[in-house]
């Protein structure tokens, strides 16, 4: 008698993965506005969010890779598109655009943390360009594309 053939990924579906994941990034904006782009430790993260430090770390091992995750994910969106509860948080005046709070935990960070965005940003000879250049004036240079995209988002 053959078996059933049973689903053996018992993880979130993609959906509910990206969920969890917008919210660690919200949670991540939200440490950085609170204690200081440079100050964002995934213990704090993970209780902004309401989660485990371990639930944390089944989604992004690293803070790096937790930072470069979310430069993308805020790179993708439009800057109407972007349902972020930051629009909402008291003191803020004004909406904040995500991307360019991702854009200064990345700088506080590591700036080479940036060239997750270079793909995108920029052209194959820019990239290319950029890769003989010292990783300080990479930074620099990664720094300037993405205060460009974010002057005319």
């Amino acid at each position: 008698m053959a078996r059933p053939n049973r689903l053996k990924n018992k993880g979130p579906d993609e959906e509910t993965r990206r969920v969890q994941q917008d919210r660690l990034f919200c949670a991540t904006l939200l440490v950085a506005l609170d204690q200081g782009y440079g100050h964002v430790t995934l213990d704090a993260v993970a209780a902004k969010a309401g989660i485990s430090k371990g639930g944390l770390l089944y989604h992004f091992p690293t803070k790096a890779k937790l930072i470069e995750a979310m430069l993308m994910r805020w790179l993708n969106c439009s800057k109407d598109d972007v349902a972020s509860p930051l629009h909402s948080q008291e003191p803020f005046a004004r909406p904040i655009d995500p991307l360019a709070v991702a854009t200064l935990i990345a700088g506080a960070e590591d700036p080479l943390l940036l060239e997750t965005c270079a793909e995108q940003l920029l052209s194959k000879q820019a990239r290319q360009d950029l890769a003989v250049l010292s990783p300080e004036h990479r930074a620099r240079s990664l720094t300037a594309a993405l205060a460009r995209h974010l002057a005319l988002r």
